[in-house]
């Protein structure tokens, strides 16, 4: 994980911890060329050490930071990212099971 954040983003971190563990209905999806897919997303809580944003190669068009409201106010957000965001935002450290 250190190693695929530091190479696709630029970032370095510290310290990590399982913040949750995603899956079930929301987890699936559709692609605008009629993929169906499905996610299970593990996500993890970090401290960054350089908190410094290097884009790298094609894998990432853009990258940013964003504040706790902007990521509210977003309403293009997959109802699987919304759960993520939702539980984040909750203030609870977790480690959730959803």
């Amino acid at each position: 994980m250190r190693r695929e954040l530091a190479e696709e983003t630029g970032l370095h971190i510290d310290t990590a911890s399982l913040f949750g563990l995603y899956s079930g209905p929301e987890g699936f999806g559709d692609y605008p060329n009629g993929d169906r897919v499905f996610s299970i997303q593990v996500v993890w809580r970090t401290v960054t050490v350089r908190p410094v944003l290097q884009q790298s190669d094609a894998e990432s068009l853009d990258l940013a930071f964003f504040s706790r409201e902007a990521f509210v106010a977003e309403d293009d957000l997959h109802r699987h990212q919304r759960r993520i965001l939702m539980d984040w935002l909750s203030g609870d450290t977790g480690p959730f099971l959803r």
